[in-house]
C-alpha cells in the first residue's frame, strides 16, 4: 500500500464509490508523535522501526485530542482471533 500525498492532509469528505479509499473522510486528531527517547528525528524513525520489527513498538502522541505514552506489543499468538 502506499501513503497519500502530504496535499491529501486536510481533506474531509466523501470519496465516490468505485475509487481507491471509497467512503467517508474524516480528519479525528492532529498533531506529532515520536519515540519515547528519541532525541532527534532520525533517532526517532531508527527507534521506532526497530520497535516495530520486535514486536514492541513504544510512541508519544502529541495529539489535540489524544496525548500520552502508547505500547503495542505483539504477544506470541498467531492465527485469526475469529477463527474456531
Amino acid at each position: 500500500m502506499e501513503d497519500h500525498p502530504l496535499d491529501y492532509k486536510d481533506f474531509e469528505g466523501v470519496i465516490p464509490e468505485d475509487n481507491y479509499g471509497a467512503g467517508s473522510v474524516i480528519i479525528w486528531d492532529r498533531g506529532l508523535y515520536r519515540h519515547p527517547s528519541g532525541a532527534d528525528e532520525k533517532e526517532n524513525e531508527t527507534l521506532l522501526l526497530d520497535g516495530l520489527r520486535k514486536g514492541n513498538l513504544k510512541f508519544v502522541l502529541a495529539g489535540q485530542k489524544l496525548r500520552g505514552e502508547f505500547a503495542l506489543v505483539k504477544t506470541g499468538r498467531t492465527g485469526n482471533l475469529g477463527s474456531s
